[in-house]
């Protein structure tokens, strides 16, 4: 037998040559990541993290333990902290307890006699892959923050709690752009009831969030500027505020957003509470569920397949958005459709219990959509086109055995980026009482829009009076018919001047009787006119030459007067004009007038004018 071919054995030379290698870089591997572990003791841990904190930190840093591992789940660098705490001397903010009176029961979490806590948390795990890390990409397989809580507090435009942190060892500003590597989330959570705490005493202004859990995952690739894989849930978050005048909560009971992968499916279960005063807090409930596209590469959005919810009252809707130039191109449109009215009025007679009375077939219908730009510099708006109606439909009231009519036809649509709406058709009529209208506005959103009305007016006052709980002691009879009409401004809209007001108003009666039994008051008015805008007065010139004047003003006509208050004191008149015609004479003027009435105890006729 002769020999092998010396050929024959250079493969066999060679897988040894290559398990030589791997086996020298894996035991350089294993010699690197034990030394790693023994470097990253927990006394060497715990003294980096304070050095780092003396440095970037203007506060204390504390906690109870911390440790790596490099081994527990290869190649993964384990790392844990339990109980820490973020906090800065108590008597920092001292000087302004005393600058506002102003106080919350969110003012208190986290204060102590000698420190104040900025952020604390029961126990952070992390879970990164250290290999990625040397390829500049970052994996973070795992990352649980258990029942953080953060309070943040804000003092005036200068000093606030987080302000405690530098951006460099020498508190000088980094201004050098980092550009965001490739990430990747496994699992992100906030567990066991994370909560926020925001408090501004300047402001009058506090929040708060809390929340059961929270929990977040994904990727995110730079050259393709895309999120991927992202899913993202929060379980019963409730998030409450409260502004210097008027307070607001939300409580969700879940917000969930899945990738797709060609879209991202969004869901939200949320209630609005609104405080009402008298009428007690009002809970909105708001369900949304809708497709999400994005595309962060090039600052576009869309919104698709959208169904909300808020009350009873669904809405349907479609949107696109495009950032990438210097305006805003926005694309939408969204519509309701035959919605019960009925319906809105029992969810709001809860908060508002004089709505059981009312019962009506109305249905609401609205159409909006849009296509345009938006300039966010001039505030102009892109074109804008909305249309609401409800069809003619009947009204009834509980105790009036009549039923009445409604009806409404609005449109909205943007002009030259403004805003402008039309009524083309109001009216409602019950029992006595009418009212039909037509109006109009230029520039809604304005500093100081233009109003247009004309509308009729005709009451029944016996049938009003019925509306008037038995109980109050107040009764009228007679009738009364108006006009209005006209143009203005909203600066123009003053009770007292009616000098640039182009609006004019009258109101007419054949006569009327009102009697208030409480009080013992019972008066009879005769024809009574009352004008409201331009009318027409006749006076005389120092030379006792008769002319006539021109004003713009109120002005009211009573042909006929006579009222009872009590037993003894009574006014009987007739011919009497109130006229009201310079701004200065306001509503002290006015009350001296009547106080000038009311002395008179009889006299056959009397007049009174007032300019």
């Amino acid at each position: 037998m002769g020999e092998k071919p010396a050929t024959e054995k250079k493969p066999h030379g060679r897988k040894g040559i290559l398990k030589g290698v791997l086996w020298t870089v894996a035991g350089l591997w294993a010699v690197l990541t034990v030394a790693l572990q023994l470097i990253l003791s927990p006394s060497f841990l715990d003294r980096a993290a304070h050095r780092l904190a003396s440095e970037y930190v203007d506060g204390g840093l504390s906690f109870s333990r911390i440790d790596a591992s490099m081994f527990r789940s290869f190649p993964n660098l384990n790392v844990s902290i339990e109980d820490f705490s973020l906090t800065y001397p108590h008597d920092r903010f001292a000087a302004y307890d005393s600058l506002s009176p102003f106080s919350s029961f969110m003012s208190e979490p986290g204060r102590a006699e000698e420190a104040d806590t900025l952020a604390h948390f029961d126990r952070f795990d992390l879970s990164v892959d250290y290999v990625s890390l040397l390829l500049g990409r970052i994996r973070v397989r795992k990352a649980r923050l258990s029942h953080p809580r953060i309070f943040l507090r804000q003092y005036d435009s200068t000093a606030a709690d987080w302000n405690m942190f530098r951006t460099s060892p020498s508190g000088e500003e980094d201004s050098s752009e980092v550009a965001i590597p490739y990430l990747s989330l496994g699992k992100i959570s906030l567990e066991d009831r994370p909560s926020a705490i925001y408090f501004n005493k300047k402001d009058t202004i506090s929040g708060s969030i809390f929340m059961k859990e929270m929990t977040l995952g994904g990727r995110y690739s730079p050259k393709k500027g895309e999120v991927e894989k992202l899913s993202f849930r929060v379980d019963s978050m409730f998030l409450g505020g409260r502004l210097p005048a008027d307070t607001l909560a939300i409580g969700m009971d879940e917000l969930a957003i899945r990738d797709r992968g060609s879209h991202f499916d969004l869901g939200l279960r949320s209630k609005l509470y609104l405080a009402m005063k008298g009428a007690g807090r009002m809970q909105l409930p708001l369900g949304i569920d809708a497709e999400l596209v994005p595309d962060f590469r090039r600052k576009f959005f869309q919104i698709r397949n959208m169904k909300a919810e808020l009350a009873t009252l669904q809405l349907k809707a479609d949107a696109l958005a495009d950032l990438s130039g210097d305006s805003t191109y926005i694309k939408a449109n969204a519509s309701i459709e035959k919605e019960k009215v009925q319906e809105i009025t029992d969810f709001l007679a809860s908060n508002f219990p004089v709505l059981r009375n009312l019962g009506t077939d109305a249905v609401i219908s609205l159409d909006a959509s849009c296509d345009g730009f938006y300039i966010s510099e001039t505030r102009s708006l892109p074109p804008l086109s909305v249309h609401l109606e409800v069809p003619d439909a009947g009204v009834s009231w509980r105790g009036i055995g009549e039923k009445g009519r409604f009806d409404l036809d609005a449109d909205a649509v943007s002009e030259n980026g403004r805003l402008k709406a039309d009524v083309k058709d109001f009216c409602f009529s019950i029992n006595g009482f009418g009212i039909s209208m037509k109006a109009s506005s230029e520039d809604l959103l304005g500093d100081d829009p233009t109003f247009s009305v004309d509308g009729d007016l005709h009451a029944v006052l016996d049938s009003l009076a019925r509306f008037i709980p038995d109980s109050l002691g107040f009764d009228a009879h007679g009738d009364l018919d108006g006009r209005i009409g006209g143009a203005f401004k909203l600066s123009q809209l003053d009770p007292w001047n009616f000098s640039d007001l182009g609006l004019n108003c009258d109101i007419r009666s054949n006569g009327s009787d009102i009697r208030d039994s409480r009080d013992s008051i019972n008066a009879h008015l005769g024809r009574t006119a009352v004008t409201l805008g331009a009318y027409s007065h006749s006076g005389h010139e120092s030379g006792h030459q008769e002319s006539s004047h021109q004003h713009t003003g109120l002005a009211a006509t009573v042909d006929s007067l006579s009222a009872e208050y009590g037993a003894s004191t009574f006014i009987r008149g007739s011919g009497i004009s109130i006229l009201h015609t310079t701004p200065t004479r306001r509503l002290t003027a006015m009350r001296r007038t009547i106080r000038s009435m009311a002395t008179l105890t009889s006299a056959p006729s009397a007049s009174w004018t007032w300019t």
